[in-house]
């Protein structure tokens, strides 16, 4: 029962993220179909856990209810459009940096 309130509370951050997540699909021309999927899946999940932390920070709740609520919906319009990248940067970023292999070597697991 638990999981059905917590879904249906943050059902409209899902669409906005959703959303987002489409709207990135414009910016990438050239990707298959499996990564058009987990691309907006991404920009949906970005939506739902970091809209609410990013209008937090931001001070977006103390507007007022519906000010808070719609820029909370902003942050996960803006979150899924831009998440995907931002994750995919990230996560170049520690491939190329060579992260795990620092990782293995300070703690001497062996692979």
């Amino acid at each position: 029962m638990w999981l059905t309130e917590a879904i249906a509370s943050r059902v409209d951050l899902l669409l906005a993220g959703l959303a987002g997540g489409f709207m990135a699909l414009y910016c990438y021309k050239d990707i298959t179909l499996k990564r058009q999927i987990y691309l907006v899946i991404c920009g949906g999940i970005a939506g739902v856990y970091a809209a609410p932390f990013a209008a937090d920070y931001f001070y977006a709740a103390k507007q007022g209810q519906v000010a808070g609520d719609n820029a909370k919906m902003f942050a996960a319009l803006v979150l899924g459009a831009f998440g995907p990248a931002v994750i995919s940067t990230v996560m170049r970023g520690i491939n190329e940096a060579q992260i795990w292999e620092i990782i293995k070597a300070r703690f001497n697991i062996r692979s």
